[in-house]
């Protein structure tokens, strides 16, 4: 789960600085700049996404400035094997999937056996049991407002 960030790359002259543009804010107000050579650690975004840039090879600095991400690769000659424009699907993919923590497609649905796995009957019935009251509950509350006129509240209203 998580969302998704939608990133755009513009084009700078520099061929070798490449800037990511988000749309949405990854450090607040603050500006984090990171060189290769100090490495990245820490759990802010501009700094796990530093550290995976780094794994990159070529990559020299990186700044994370509000919703903008600057990527700066080492000089042209030690890139004969490998072209900024294979990077850049690479480096857009990590921004994209920054705060994605897993995959709701891919997540297999839990059934009642995996959820209770270990519990005793009892309990998996006093579960179920709770939760049919509340389902119960919360429909008896909607048809009384209805009967009164009144329209039912959304979830949030009521406070589930």
């Amino acid at each position: 789960m998580g969302q998704p960030i939608k990133v755009s790359v513009h084009s700078v002259p520099d061929v070798d600085v490449a800037v990511f543009e988000t749309d949405r804010s990854l450090t607040g107000t603050e500006t984090r700049s990171y060189v290769r050579s100090d490495g990245a650690s820490g759990r802010k975004p501009g700094d796990m996404l530093a550290a995976q840039f780094f794994e990159l090879p070529g990559i020299m600095s990186v700044s994370v400035s509000s919703n903008l991400v600057t990527l700066r690769r080492s000089p042209a000659p030690d890139w004969d094997h490998l072209h900024w424009d294979e990077l850049l699907p690479r480096i857009s993919e990590i921004i994209k999937n920054l705060f994605v923590y897993y995959d709701v497609d891919r997540a297999p649905a839990a059934s009642s056996e995996q959820v209770f796995h270990g519990a005793p009957q009892s309990e998996r019935d006093e579960a179920i049991t709770s939760a049919t009251q509340a389902s119960a509950l919360r429909d008896h509350l909607i048809a009384k407002r209805r009967r009164w006129g009144r329209p039912a509240r959304t979830s949030r209203q009521q406070g589930l």
